[in-house]
């Protein structure tokens, strides 16, 4: 019977491909994947195969989460992951151009160009946040809260 290393190894190419940023190739998993994930089966349980990977070369799991360097979520090469918290993951996501922001929401009702546009209108004095609301088919709140850049904040 194969050991936990030999099984998950086994399903490891280590010529992946490098990323543009990275000096060093991927290893790239090839087993079973989920959401874009390597996943292995381990203690009747579903794991990322980057974390067991970590497992597998320190002894112990990322915590609190495995983040990726070279941004490739199929990449299981330890030098390539590293530690990280929620908030360093969702700022990762931003930096790569990953993230699901302004218009790449498909949920969105406005695009970068209304957001400035309503802004300026309102700065202008050229309607309340009612009436841009109104105009743009989207709440007053949600006018109030680009306003504030408590939402688009990136443009």
């Amino acid at each position: 019977m194969k050991t936990l290393s030999e099984r998950f190894w086994s399903k490891v190419n280590k010529q992946g491909p490098t990323m543009p940023h990275m000096k060093t190739c991927c290893w790239t998993w090839l087993g079973c994947t989920a959401l874009g994930y390597g996943q292995i089966w381990l203690d009747g349980k579903m794991k990322r195969a980057h974390r067991v990977a970590w497992f597998l070369i320190f002894g112990k799991y990322p915590e609190p989460y495995g983040l990726h360097h070279c941004d490739n979520s199929l990449c299981v090469r330890p030098s390539h992951v590293y530690e990280g918290t929620l908030l360093d993951n969702g700022a990762d996501r931003t930096r790569s151009g990953h993230s699901c922001q302004g218009s790449k929401n498909t949920l969105a009702k406005l695009t970068e160009a209304k957001v400035v546009l309503i802004r300026e209108l309102y700065t202008a004095g050229k309607g309340t946040q009612r009436a841009l609301a109104k105009r743009f088919g989207v709440s007053q709140r949600a006018v109030l809260f680009l306003l504030q850049r408590k939402t688009w904040r990136h443009v």
